[in-house]
Order: structure tokens, then sequence, then C-alpha cells
């Protein structure tokens, strides 16, 4: 067994704080999770039962169920590449589940020993040899098989959908959904020797139906009317006195520039400077805490432009901060285009709060695969004591669409729990019913209809909600956001997939002693739309150097506007979590 490593002490212990809040012990207050863990952990053990032996084959998992309305439109062209995850499992389930609470437990021999990847994978990951049985099997059906992510838990094998079907003795089928998204499933569970099935929970990737989305809201041009009335539009600033993005002033905080105020103003929003305000970080920056000696990791399933993240960065510092940035591709994911603007959202937000952080953006294709292996990138490598998503789906999609991932994802995050990774991830932008909106959805619901999302309902996960910010003054004023169906709202509810952990079951509050699943929420922050954070990006309509020619006083200078959505509030947590970690005052603070 191999000896654990503890990460105390931290240098003048400006990573003390972020290493706490991964497992709870100041956001939920996780002290008793280990016991409840221990009886939730799905594994490939509890579905042995479910397993059917046919010559000498074994089921591995269950196969995708497609939507209702769904028709099949044909099968999926032999040639055509296809890049799967093949899952396995933990040597110690039990064991691993007890350990990601144990750091967080005062009580508990393992508080504060955190462990490296390869302490994780000796003690925790699968056996050598069933990663090299595994391996040895696959590439005889022909198929590529890369070496196994640090922790041990993934293999990307890779091959033509002939060979895959054959390795996997499922067959590929291509499905029209009833919202015209078009995509393809196995028709049945893969199926695998007999002699692996212990070693394999899941093949991931046999189906794409069901996928993460962003979690961002835009404010819809046919807005405008409402959101004036809302929130009084500033009087308008002659362009003479607009600068434009590409701001020339130094500073180390962030102070935005004329043209992102007068954005904010007309789009009646905030800038990052006022979120900054609201959220208590100026007495920081003031002390010099900018995040520095922190390292955020950001989940992204699309491209950004780096040209607009500069410009957005200009105008608060006068510098593209380019050398903070840097990017992780995965699976092959090639940086093109611009993106839907969820991505420059979350980094925006990031650079803007915690200025002297560095920022590493894991791009993963969006695909059922990429996404899983995003996450466990970011963990398995554990180059970042911070991790930001701002991405998900409805948990019963994911158990109908993507079978396998919920259960994978859930030992990936208690490995960030053992690491002392802090996660943060947006709950959502639906309210109560985050399945509404997705293809896995019914039209008949049937009260209490509550859904939400994942990966934010995940036991070692921060879910982070929304909250309406009515004004930016410290302490600020916030309200529930709760603009409905139509309009969004901050995403929470209960998990019908996670039973209530103790601490809040025991909390008190009315209603919540009573639930039997999770609770989402933990935290929230600024998310309304109508009073979102101002963003820079060409997308909207002007490229830095033509603000001052194209400035129009009918609403935010052209290239700037106001997004809102809890793709916000999970970046702005992150940052806020960078500059506590960083700050020797807030150190030196009992935990």
């Amino acid at each position: 067994m191999p000896e654990r490593r503890a990460r105390s002490p931290f240098p003048r212990g400006r990573e003390r704080l972020t290493r706490e809040l991964s497992a709870g012990a100041l956001l939920v207050g996780a002290a008793a999770v280990g016991s409840l863990l221990s009886s939730l952990v799905t594994t490939t053990a509890s579905a042995a039962s479910d397993q059917v032996v046919s010559a000498g084959l074994v089921e591995v998992g269950s196969a995708a169920v497609v939507p209702a309305g769904a028709h099949a439109i044909g099968s999926v062209s032999t040639s055509s590449p296809i890049t799967v995850g093949v899952a396995l499992d933990s040597q110690d389930p039990t064991g691993l589940a007890a350990y990601a609470a144990g750091v967080a437990d005062a009580s508990s021999p393992d508080y504060h020993r955190y462990l490296t990847p390869s302490q994780f994978a000796a003690r925790f990951g699968p056996a050598p040899a069933a990663i090299a049985a595994v391996q040895t099997s696959l590439r005889s059906q022909g198929l590529a098989v890369g070496a196994p992510s640090a922790n041990g838990l993934m293999l990307t094998v890779k091959g033509t959908a002939g060979r895959i079907e054959g390795a996997f003795h499922t067959e590929l089928t291509r499905y029209r959904l009833a919202g015209g998204q078009s995509g393809w499933s196995a028709s049945t569970a893969p199926r695998l020797p007999a002699s692996l099935g212990s070693s394999v929970s899941a093949v991931l990737g046999l189906d794409n139906l069901a996928i993460p989305h962003a979690l961002v809201a835009h404010p819809a041009l046919t807005r405008r009317t409402a959101q004036q009335a809302r929130a009084p539009v500033a009087a308008a600033t002659s362009i003479t006195k607009v600068a434009a993005a590409t701001s020339t002033k130094k500073t180390a905080a962030p102070v935005a520039c004329a043209a992102a105020k007068l954005a904010a103003s007309n789009g009646g929003g905030w800038t990052d400077s006022q979120l900054a305000g609201a959220y208590g970080l100026t007495g920081l920056y003031r002390a010099g805490d900018l995040a520095r000696g922190q390292t955020i990791a950001m989940f992204e399933l699309e491209p950004y432009s780096s040209r607009d993240l500069a410009a957005f960065n200009r105008c608060y510092f006068g510098t593209s901060h380019a050398g903070q940035i840097s990017v992780v591709p995965v699976d092959g994911f090639a940086l093109r285009g611009t993106g839907s603007g969820e991505a420059l959202l979350d980094l925006e937000d990031v650079s803007a709060l915690a200025p002297d952080a560095k920022i590493v953006v894991y791009q993963a294709p969006n695909t059922t695969f990429g996404g899983v292996d995003a996450y466990n990138a970011m963990v398995s490598e554990d180059r970042a004591s911070i991790i930001s998503t701002s991405w998900g789906e409805c948990e019963s999609a994911l158990q109908t669409g993507a079978p396998g991932v919920q259960q994978l994802e859930n030992v990936i995050f208690e490995e960030a729990a053992a690491q002392g990774q802090t996660v943060f991830a947006a709950a959502g932008d639906t309210g109560s019913d985050d399945c509404a909106s997705t293809p896995f959805s019914t039209s008949t619901p049937a009260p209490p209809y509550l859904s939400v999302d994942d990966p934010a309902s995940q036991p070692y996960v921060v879910g982070v909600g929304g909250t309406s910010l009515a004004t930016v003054t410290d302490p600020a004023s916030e309200t529930v956001w709760d603009d409905g169906a139509k309009w969004g709202s901050g995403g929470g509810g209960i998990s019908n997939v996670w039973p209530s952990p103790a601490w809040q079951s025991g909390s008190g509050i009315p209603g919540v002693q009573q639930s039997r699943g999770r609770q989402v929420p933990d935290v929230s922050a600024a998310a309304d739309e109508w009073r979102g954070v101002t963003v820079f990006s060409a997308l909207f309509g002007a490229s830095p150097g033509s603000v001052r020619a194209r400035l129009s006083t009918a609403g935010p200078p052209p290239g700037w506007t106001t997004l809102g959505g809890t793709s916000s509030a999970a970046p702005i947590w992150a940052a806020v979590a960078a500059e506590i970690a960083a700050s020797p005052a807030c150190a030196a603070l009992p935990v």
C-alpha cells in the first residue's frame, strides 16, 4: 500500500483553503459524507446481477434509451472514425469513497492527507494486470488503444465504426430526434469477453444523443424594451468620452475601461470591477492579493477567440494576460472559430476577478466521451487546485441517453477530493426542471416535477446556482433569480440519483430534512441575465478598433453585451476561491 503524502504545509498556506473547499469543509460541510458515499457509488459489482453471459461474452452497462419521437435514419458508415472511452473499475471503490470524505473530516486519520495522482492510481486505480488485459483484447480487434490516463480509469480507443461494432458486439444506428437534432446510438449494450467483465464498468461514446450544453443565458434583442423598463438605462455618453476596448492603462486590480462601463450601464448589467466590489474582493486587491500562485482549470467544449479575450483584458488591465492562459486539447480537439460565447464568458470572468491566477483551458469535443475525458484529464493531471465548469446535462438524460457517465464522473470527482481539488459547476438556468429543455424530457409533467443538472448534483462537486444582483455595494443586494420558464431562473432542486448527505438532511431547514435526494445548489452568485455581466466579443458586433467609430447610444457599444446564467456564477466562485486561497490573511484564519 503506497504511503499517503500530506499536502501540508503549503507555502504560506496559499493553497490550503482551496484544498479544504474540494471536500466541502467550508462550503458543503462534508464531514459525514464518507458513510453516505460508501452506499451510493454504483460499480460494476453492483451491476453484476444484470450482466448477461452469452457465448463467452458479458454485457457491460446498458444501451442508451432513444428519446421519444426519434426515428432511425440508417446505420453509421462502417468507415466512419469513432473514438470511445473504456472506463475501468477502481480496485477499491468503497475505500475511495471513505478516503474522499476523510480528507475533510478532522476526526479522520486521513484528514488533510491529500494524494498525488500516482498515489491515487496505486491505491485506488485499476490493477495494472486488468489494464493490460483490456488493452491486449481490444488491440486484437484491430483498434488503436492509447495509454491509460494517469489514474488508470480510462482508455481511449479509436477505430472505424465497423471495427468498433465488431469489438463491442453491437450496431451503431443513426437517429433524427424530434427537435431536429441527429446522432447515433448502439442498438444493444456493448459486450466484451467474460474475462474482462469485472474490469470494465462502461464503454462511453457508443452514443451521442445526450451531450452537455452550455448554461449561459443570452439576452435577446427582442427583450430590449422590457429590460429598459426593469433596469433604467443611464444617459448616453458621448463618443468622445468613450474609450475603445484597447485601453492603455496599466493596473493590477481590474478597473473597467469606459467602453465596458457604458456597455454595462446601457445593458442593465455590471462590469467585472463592480462584481469584484459586490463580492468583497476589492479589499484583497488593495492588500495585493490577486490570486498569485493559484491555478484554475476551465472545462470547455467549444473554442474561443483569443483576440476577443485579449481585448477584454486590455480594457481592464492594459495588457492581454496572454502568458497566464494555456490550452490543453483533449481527444485531438483543435481550436477553431469563436464558439457560442460560453467559453469567452468563463474566461473573461476568471481572468478579470483573479488577475494573477494561471488559467488552464481544457478543450474537448462536445461528445459523450469527450466531456468525461476532459474531467478525467483535469483531475488525473492535477495541474489546478480549482476546476470550473459551466456545462451540464440533466440527470435523467444522462441516465437513459449516456449510461455509465454519472457513475464514472463520481469516481473522478472522488479522486479530485482525495487530491484536494475544488470543483465548481453551474447548476443550470431552468429552475427546478433542468430536463425540460432536453430531448429526454416528458411532455406530461407529474408534480413534483423536479430534475437537476449534472455534474452540479454530484456529491463531490460544489453546485453553483444563480441570483439577481440588484446593487453592487458591499454587502451587495441579491435576490433569488426566477424569471419563469420563458426567461430563466437559477437551477436547483432534488437529485434523483444521489441521496441527501447528512449535512443537508440534518440542517434543520424546513423541507430539506424530509428530502431523500441531494439538494442543489450549494452556493449561488449573480446569474440574472437582465442584470448580468458585461463581456466583449466580436460575435456581438465589432472588433476592438472599431468601437469608437461604430458606437451606438441605443444599446451597449458594439462588441460588448450583457450575458447571464449560472455560467457566469460558477467562474465567479472559482475566482473568489482562488483569491481567498492566495491571501496570507485568509490562510491564517482557522478552518
